[in-house]
């Protein structure tokens, strides 16, 4: 769904999530609805295995500030099952989530003038 349906390039992370207890990452992201409106998107990994995060503060492209633009992103599925999602925002910060099972859902905001 990601690679198709969907995209949340240039989307900015809102908030970020994780619960031990129920071994649980959210993510809320602010993006574009495909006609110029609002969009905000829920990622929602469960079952998670491992996460990791690095940066490199000298390459960063210049943006918003916190972890910038949602830049690329890649899913993959390991012969055990589980997932792995890459994700690269404009700032530099990189994303790698393992995890057992995935949810997306989202909804257009209207805006008021």
């Amino acid at each position: 769904m990601l690679q198709g349906t969907v995209s949340l390039h240039d989307a900015h992370l809102r908030e970020m999530d994780y619960t031990t207890t129920s071994n649980v990452l959210d993510m809320r992201l602010d993006g574009d609805d495909g006609k110029g409106g609002l969009r905000q998107f829920h990622l929602h990994y469960s079952n998670m295995v491992s996460f990791h995060t690095s940066a490199d503060p000298y390459n960063g492209l210049p943006g918003p500030s916190g972890y910038g633009h949602w830049g690329y992103d890649e899913a993959d599925i390991a012969l055990d099952g589980k997932a792995e999602h890459r994700i690269l925002f404009s700032s530099g910060i990189e994303f790698q989530i393992v995890f057992g099972e995935f949810k997306l859902s989202w909804k257009d905001v209207e805006l008021t003038q």
